[in-house]
């Protein structure tokens, strides 16, 4: 006759199962001092690259919430201020 098995037991079982099924995976998770994309999948770019009127992220947060700018003006690298209606490197108009 086979005992019958408790739910911490079934939990065990199933945690053991579960941890001989999932592969190993690396953290994922941005280094400290760099900024971590908004997307939901993990994408991290170089803080300097937040705020720099390109976006870099895939869904553009490192461009959302900056400080000190209104409408189209971003800051470029930190050290100027640009319009975004201009092409880049071209400076004409869209």
């Amino acid at each position: 006759m086979v005992p019958k098995a408790d739910s911490g037991t079934f939990l065990l079982l199933f945690l053991l199962v579960l941890s001989i099924t999932e592969p190993l995976r690396p953290e994922l998770r941005c280094t400290p001092g760099q900024f971590a994309c908004r997307s939901g999948t993990i994408q991290c770019i170089l803080p300097n690259w937040q705020c720099d009127g390109w976006p870099t992220c895939e869904d553009e947060s490192d461009e959302v919430d900056c400080p000190g700018l209104t409408g189209d003006q971003r800051t470029y690298h930190g050290k100027e201020n640009v319009d975004s209606r201009y092409n880049r490197g071209r400076g004409e108009t869209t």
